[in-house]
């Protein structure tokens, strides 16, 4: 039942899951995860606990971090060997495994499980983990393509393609509208699809594409301003 002021809804039976589209789903989902992912945390810190508690050097130690936005759950493994943080890796992944059987929480394990190795040289050869989940070269967390080198070629080729696909939205529709609603238009598309995860992409990238960023932003604010593409010669 749904409460809002004076008025309610009528009792609801849900045998199983969350209504689709109710206004509470949201909160209904929040309130069932998030215990049960503050105990993965709890599991990721006590395998860290437990494996630097037999290392004595500083630099070998294991650092083990997770991170949560909504119902994305991301597992980091600092450390110098790499056939290690991939075995603590798969035994974390078992142990968050049993953890979801428990509650009944399922984890996507199609496309959307993801392992992949960060570092300037990668010296292991392996292309999976000891159960045979895949190792990607590259992956997509958050919108945000990445790459094992953190390079974000890739990234920044699809910003760019989408600045000028955009660009030609906008020059269709500022026919019809005028200059501050074109403005609207801008910032609303290009602006907001070029400074999502900016502060991790752009400083990659490379001059050229520096260069062709701001002159796809010059050219359709230019469109929006009806200012002649070129500075004439007389």
């Amino acid at each position: 039942m749904i409460s809002h002021y004076r008025y309610s809804t009528g009792l609801m039976k849900v045998e199983m899951g969350i209504l689709q589209g109710s206004v509470i789903a949201p909160s209904l989902f929040l309130l069932y995860t998030t215990p049960r992912l503050e105990e993965i945390n709890r599991e990721v810190q006590q395998t860290e606990t437990n494996i630097n508690s037999h290392i004595q050097e500083i630099e070998k130690k294991r650092h083990i971090n997770t991170s949560v936005y909504l119902d994305d759950v991301t597992i980091y493994i600092k450390g110098n060997q790499y056939n290690d943080s991939n075995n603590i890796l798969f035994n974390l992944f078992i142990k968050i495994k049993e953890i979801g059987d428990v509650c009944s929480i399922k984890f996507d394990e199609g496309d959307k499980l993801q392992f992949i190795h960060f570092g300037k040289s990668i010296k292991c050869q392996m292309k999976e983990l000891r159960g045979g989940q895949s190792i990607q070269t590259g992956m997509k967390l958050l919108g945000i393509e990445l790459d094992s080198k953190l390079t974000f070629h890739k990234e920044i080729k699809k910003r760019i393609a989408k600045m000028r696909s955009l660009s030609y939205v906008i020059s269709f529709f500022i026919k019809e509208i005028n200059v501050a609603n074109a403005k609207n238009l801008y910032l609303a598309t290009c602006r907001s699809a070029i400074e999502y995860g900016s502060e991790i992409w752009f400083p990659a990238a490379e001059d050229k594409q520096e260069r062709k960023l701001d002159s796809l932003q010059r050219k359709i604010v230019k469109r929006i301003l009806n200012v002649p593409q070129s500075t004439p010669t007389h």
